[in-house]
């Protein structure tokens, strides 16, 4: 889960768990933190507070620089380009793989963009 954060703006949490996630989004890479890492990890932002408003100011700079609607709308454009290519193909061969893989592409692209 390093893609969302990183251990200068936040907390990686060790202790995760696939089969805590809903069933559709299992398998893809979605993880939740055990009860345990979950509380570890609060103590520790309660007991050096000071050193988690650096990290959320930090995070917050990230944010505000690297995910813009800006950024979201032409890496959704990029994906929907990359798609066009495909237009050779027929509709009924195209269809299926294609419009699979352009959701998947356009999820992770928003996704990555705010970061969810």
């Amino acid at each position: 889960m390093l893609d969302y954060g990183s251990p200068r703006t936040g907390y990686p949490i060790a202790e995760l768990r696939e089969e805590m996630l809903e069933p559709a989004f299992r398998g893809i890479g979605g993880t939740r933190p055990t009860e345990a890492a979950l509380i570890a990890s609060m103590r520790h932002v309660y007991d050096y507070y000071p050193e988690a408003l650096v990290k959320g100011r930090l995070a917050a700079e990230r944010m505000h620089e690297e995910y813009t609607w800006e950024k979201a709308a032409k890496r959704f454009i990029e994906i929907l380009e990359e798609h066009k290519k495909d237009e050779t193909a027929t509709p009924s061969m195209r269809r299926p793989a294609s419009m699979k893989k352009l959701f998947e592409d356009q999820n992770r692209a928003l996704a990555a963009a705010y970061r969810i």
